[in-house]
């Protein structure tokens, strides 16, 4: 959990929707900026119970979270390859996530996902709104976004294209 992720948008959202809806926020911090974070994070929800933090998360609990949520949230304001939004992704989740370049390279907006401005806060909070009463859109964008990542980041498709630029490097003057 870091600023750069945008976390308090997420612990915000909450007061946007529907009240069945839960939010559960997966990671933990990693140094002292993040943990002041982190501790700030936890102190605003501390008795909502509509949000879960549930600090870091690997293998079959990871695999429960991705295969159990109604959406994936990115509102990050910096990434390098969000492998996050991939894993979702995979796991036929609708991402919703910040139109920065990092999302833009794996996000077909409306088609894979959806992007909203970076600093649109609103926009954030409309489109987890609007995505939330279609579920039957959000499913469309889910399946379309796995068939995506089966087609352009599987270990097949990932060793082919490394195995090209080794290729054009060797023949390259």
């Amino acid at each position: 959990i870091d600023p750069i992720k945008r976390v308090d948008w997420v612990v915000e959202l909450l007061h946007h929707l529907p009240s069945r809806v839960k939010v559960v926020v997966a990671g933990g911090a990693q140094d002292a900026t993040t943990r002041g974070y982190y501790g700030e994070l936890m102190s605003r929800v501390k008795t909502d119970t509509k949000i879960i933090f549930t600090g870091p998360v690997t293998g079959e609990l990871k695999a429960q979270l991705l295969s159990n949520c109604a959406l994936f949230l990115a509102p990050s304001s910096y990434e390098g390859l969000p492998i996050t939004v991939l894993e979702a992704m995979s796991y036929r989740r609708c991402c919703i996530a910040s139109d920065i370049a990092a999302h833009r390279e794996i996000i077909k907006p409306g088609d894979t996902g959806i992007l909203f401005p970076s600093d649109d806060k609103k926009a954030f909070f409309g489109s987890a709104n609007q995505l939330l009463t279609q579920p039957e859109s959000a499913d469309r964008i889910g399946k379309a976004a796995k068939q995506y990542c089966r087609l352009h980041y599987s270990w097949d498709a990932t060793s082919i294209a490394y195995e090209n630029l080794f290729r054009r490097m060797i023949s390259a003057p």
